[in-house]
């Protein structure tokens, strides 16, 4: 099937080697300090806070020998895409998939990723925006270079969401000549005017949807700051506070910085 196809990303032999992620240029001059370092009560880890606003909480685990999982999340979900209308929340949620990043199409930026062992998976809710996933400790340089990139230069081709929306309509179309599920009926009769954000209808599919989702993300990504970084597993931490000083400077906030 299409989704299970474009969702996989599967690499094979013939297509020779993995594409690299352009590395991104951190400008020295917003490197940022650390300015608090606390423990954490929820994850048993710390929260640390750097001087442009930024917290991330970091958890070093023996369970993960090697490995370390990783998210950024972001409040704001769906509703905050521009022009969003009621019942467009299940199409919303599959744009992600459809993200190039530093001119690599979706499916070169997975393979680069898989070539370092990394996983990320983007995920957008009624209320939030998460980017998370795992991979091997040595890569944590390359995860955070591929979070800069990510953050910075992610667009939808014309030519991939064009190949979605015939896709997806081409799906619901023929779902619709399946049978109702009762409570789908039900839900019908009784609330006519309600839109089950999990439910397509190709109606609600506009046309520019993508432009939307990209101006959504330009907005969240130029306040990615005002989210939380987590780490956890097995990372060193006085490395890992190295790395992210270096980083973290290229995130905006909507909070005036500490001093």
């Amino acid at each position: 099937r299409f989704s299970a196809a474009w969702d996989g990303g599967a690499t094979s032999p013939s297509q020779g080697p993995a594409p690299e992620i352009p590395k991104f240029q951190t400008d020295s001059r917003r490197r940022v300090k650390l300015r608090s370092d606390k423990p954490e009560a929820i994850s048993g880890g710390k929260m640390w806070t750097f001087s442009n606003g930024a917290r991330v909480i970091f958890r070093k685990t023996d369970a993960d020998k090697g490995e370390f999982h990783y998210a950024l999340m972001m409040p704001g979900g769906y509703t905050y895409v521009p022009g969003y209308k009621p019942g467009q929340g299940a199409f919303i949620s599959d744009m992600p998939q459809l993200l190039g990043v530093a001119g690599l199409s979706p499916s070169e930026f997975r393979r680069a990723l898989a070539a370092e062992k990394l996983t990320m998976d983007t995920r957008i809710s009624l209320t939030e925006l998460s980017v998370s996933g795992k991979g091997r400790s040595s890569s944590l340089p390359f995860l955070l270079n591929a979070l800069l990139q990510f953050t910075s230069s992610c667009s939808i081709s014309d030519a991939d969401f064009e190949t979605y929306k015939a896709n997806k309509i081409a799906r619901i179309k023929a779902e619709e000549l399946a049978s109702v599920p009762v409570n789908a009926l039900m839900d019908s009769l009784m609330r006519p005017s309600y839109h089950d954000a999990d439910r397509a209808v190709a109606s609600r599919l506009p046309a520019k949807l993508y432009k939307s989702f990209e101006a959504y993300l330009e907005s969240q990504f130029r306040r990615a700051a005002d989210g939380i970084l987590v780490f956890v597993g097995d990372l060193d931490e006085d490395q890992l506070k190295k790395e992210l000083a270096h980083v973290l400077g290229e995130f905006s906030s909507s909070e005036p910085s500490l001093t």
